[in-house]
This record gives structure tokens, C-alpha cells and sequence, in this order.
């Protein structure tokens, strides 16, 4: 009887570990693509602000000649 109650808690027990494990994949999972996200967001926005940049001193150069 104990044997079949001690095979019994190990089964509960390497359940419970296969859960936590999952659970600890789902979650480092999730940051490293919240980290992707923030790292392209960041990326994104330093591009639009090169953008705009460029786009002003554009504007700038053709007002000028405009003006000339």
C-alpha cells in the first residue's frame, strides 16, 4: 500500500513540476517578446525621428531657395 501511495505522490509531484516548468517557459516567453517589442518600438521611433529630420531640412533648403 505505502509503495502505491509513494508512486502516486511522485506522479502528483512530476506533474507539478512539468506545470511549473511551463509555466516558467510561458512567462520568459512573453518577456523576451514584450523585450522584441519595446527594442523595435524603440527602434521605430528613432527612425521616424530621423525621418522628420531629414524631412525638415528639406523643407528648410526648398523654403530658402523658394525665397532666392
Amino acid at each position: 500500500m505505502k509503495n502505491a501511495q509513494d508512486l502516486k505522490e511522485a506522479e502528483a509531484l512530476r506533474k507539478e513540476a512539468k506545470a511549473l516548468r511551463e509555466e516558467r517557459w510561458l512567462e520568459a516567453q512573453k518577456k523576451l517578446e514584450t523585450e522584441a517589442l519595446v527594442k523595435k518600438d524603440r527602434l521605430t521611433t528613432r527612425h521616424l525621428k530621423d525621418l522628420m529630420k531629414e524631412f525638415l531640412a528639406k523643407s528648410l533648403e526648398t523654403e530658402g531657395l523658394a525665397e532666392i
